[in-house]
């Protein structure tokens, strides 16, 4: 037998020096002779140069360097708790918060200021239900060991693959609970939320109630349900843009009708991702809704037989639709007009709403009961709104709204094909006070209005900029016009381009039986309406109703600038009884008053103050005893010259430059 104390290079005596070979190799020297008589590490050293340390028998005083440092006590194996401070001196009993038991390899991340754990500490980080005995086949009642997973403090928590049931039961996740689906779900019961976060798809089924609060900061993703989307050829068969009518509705599950009455009744906001969502029927709700989808060109919510959302009871506080589109057959919304405001500060934004046969915002005061005017101020900003055949984009939608930059012509919607194949609607504001309703760059067709009432309505403030009214095939009678009594239209129109004819009576794009307040007009033909205020600095011309005695004559007239008083009436009319040949002052009427002279009772000027009466001019001075006492307005100034300086009337009294009543 070699004696040598290296190893032998040769196969033969390599294997007769086993022995020594196992020495060297694996000894406490720590370095081996190779053959070419190179020290180098043993498979010892070799292993902690890489941060591996071998254990060693737990005993009393081990210097404890690192958590890499490892140990064997009472058959186990146990590597120094990283949240430990180093080094630190073993004393003769196990301390068990200085060592974390090894269940298997240890796990370093990498990287700077990367530590050793063990496996079994690094798969605690994300705890899967599975762990506690859930089953996941659809049948058994999960519900106490997904329960114990929460209980038990884990607060990032895996739901694999698998169907989870509930069993009808209560599942409560409390605030900081961060629930990932990872190809499973939840079904049959309620999740009781207190702001948890959800992540992942598909994780719940239609048969889940969500109540409490979400923390994630669009509310509940619609797609974290197995919910139902129709094809686009289902949807494009349906809409059959070439025709009058529509095609057969394809087979539609109550799936999401479901799912979207739980969220809604539990006052969820929801977030839609891509696609087409069908609807079988209405949801009726009482409270908040805030819905958003992807883009309004991306996501639809589709109700092919009948409404959306349906107020029946309760109201709504700053409820809000964003970028995406809604098509009904009936209403996007429908509301019961209850004398509360049911539905108060609706904001929509980037939206598409569209009705196939109704009002797409419908306030019905027709329901028993029904008195209220429950709609206060909503907004829409840079939407799309189309109406059924003779209806109206908001009906009833009364008090304060306001609808700025919206987008109403008929060629962006019924799957991108002019809707006009499918009837012409009467208005945009149908019966509906507006406070503002300014648009910019809109080209308005394919509808006869955009204001219309057959009962007394206000809309307050009408302004448009830069806009197209255009008279054709598929529009428009006149911009607003009033069927009714007492009633308000506050206008301002600026720059805008009036193409064709309008079909209204007389040819007038203003037809009114009403109140017109004018701030600014570009229209083309003469305002027709009972009474015309203009605080503009424009010359308007207008003609009234039929007010002779024998009810068969109207009057043409013009309106001078600011003709109105600070208390809102105006100053006195200035009739002229003149013929077809003395029209020097109505410059723009003498084609009106040309081709329709034998329905003329008489034309009338109603003047600004410079220009009410020759006498007025002077009133301008004189005594104190001489001071005019009709046709005051606020700042009307006199110099009195029994006081010998200026005076000013102050709606009440007449006052000095210091304001003492004098």
């Amino acid at each position: 037998m070699p004696t040598t104390a290296d190893v032998n290079q040769a196969a033969a005596d390599f294997i007769a020096d086993t022995d020594t070979a196992d020495s060297k190799i694996n000894g406490m020297s720590g370095t081996v002779t190779d053959r070419h008589g190179v020290e180098t590490n043993n498979l010892e050293k070799l292993f902690e140069s890489i941060g591996y340390l071998p254990p060693v028998p737990f005993v009393s005083g081990l210097n404890v360097t690192g958590s890499n440092f490892t140990v064997e006590y009472s058959g186990s194996k146990y590597a120094a708790n990283p949240s430990e401070t180093f080094p630190f001196t073993t004393t003769g009993t196990f301390n068990a918060t200085q060592w974390l038991l090894i269940a298997g390899d240890l796990y370093n991340q990498g990287g700077v200021g990367a530590v050793n754990r063990t496996l079994d500490d690094r798969l605690k980080d994300t705890v899967s239900v599975a762990d506690y005995g859930a089953i996941g086949d659809g049948v058994t009642n999960d519900l106490a060991a997904i329960q114990a997973v929460v209980d038990a403090g884990n607060v990032d928590i895996k739901i694999p693959a698998g169907d989870f049931n509930l069993g009808a039961g209560t599942l409560s996740l409390p605030v900081g609970v961060a629930v990932t689906f990872s190809g499973g779900k939840l079904s049959n019961g309620t999740v009781a939320c207190d702001n948890c976060i959800f992540f992942g798809a598909r994780g719940l089924d239609e048969t889940i109630t969500l109540t409490g609060t979400i923390a994630n900061e669009d509310g509940v993703f619609f797609e974290w349900f197995t919910c139902e989307k129709a094809t686009s050829a289902d949807y494009d068969t349906f809409i059959n843009t070439t025709n009058a009518t529509f095609g057969a509705i394809p087979a539609i599950a109550t799936t999401n009708r479901v799912i979207m009455q739980m969220l809604c009744d539990n006052r969820h906001a929801v977030r839609f991702a891509g696609g087409i969502y069908p609807f079988d029927a209405e949801i009726t709700t009482d409270g908040e809704f805030y819905i958003t989808g992807q883009s309004r060109s991306r996501t639809l919510l589709w109700c092919p037989n009948g409404n959306f959302l349906h107020f029946d009871a309760g109201g709504a506080t700053y409820p809000y639709f964003r970028e995406i589109a809604i098509e009904c057959k009936n209403s996007v919304i429908l509301s019961d007009a209850h004398t509360v405001n049911a539905i108060h500060g609706l904001q929509s934004t980037g939206c598409a709403f569209v009705s196939y046969e109704d009002h797409t915002f419908f306030n019905d005061d027709t329901v028993a009961g029904g008195t209220g005017n429950p709609i206060y101020g909503t907004k829409f900003l840079n939407c799309g709104v189309v109406a059924g055949t003779a209806k109206g984009c908001f009906y009833n939608w009364n008090s304060n709204s306001n609808i700025y930059d919206n987008t109403v012509d008929q060629h962006l919607y019924f799957n991108r094909q002019a809707c006009h194949y499918k009837g012409i609607m009467k208005a945009i504001l149908y019966n509906s006070s507006c406070r503002d309703f300014c648009n910019a760059n809109i080209s308005y067709s394919g509808f006869d209005y955009v204001f219309y009432a057959d009962k007394a309505s206000s809309l307050f403030h009408f302004a448009a900029h830069h806009c197209t009214f255009e008279t054709n095939t598929f529009s428009f009678e006149a911009v607003a016009k009033i069927d009714a009594g007492s009633s308000n239209l506050y206008f301002r129109a600026k720059d805008n381009f009036y193409v064709g004819t309008p079909a209204e009576t007389g040819n007038h794009y203003i037809f009114l039986c009403g109140n017109v307040n004018l701030h600014e007009s570009d229209s083309p033909t003469a305002i027709y309406s009972n009474v015309i205020r203009n605080y503009s600095d424009q010359f308007i011309p207008y003609r009234t109703t039929l007010l002779d005695s024998g009810a068969t004559k109207y009057r043409l007239g013009i309106a001078e600038p600011q003709n109105v008083k600070a208390d809102g009436t105006q100053f006195g009319t200035e009739l002229h009884n003149l013929s077809v040949t003395d029209l020097s002052h109505f410059a723009g009427l003498e084609d009106i008053y040309a081709a329709d002279s034998a329905n003329i009772s008489f034309l009338e000027v109603r003047p600004t103050a410079r220009m009410i009466t020759s006498n007025k001019l002077s009133e301008g001075f004189g005594t104190t005893a001489a001071r005019p006492t009709n046709n005051l307005f606020v700042g009307y100034q006199y110099f009195d010259t029994s006081l010998g300086h200026m005076i000013a009337y102050d709606g009440t009294n007449w006052v000095d430059y210091a304001g003492t009543t004098v």
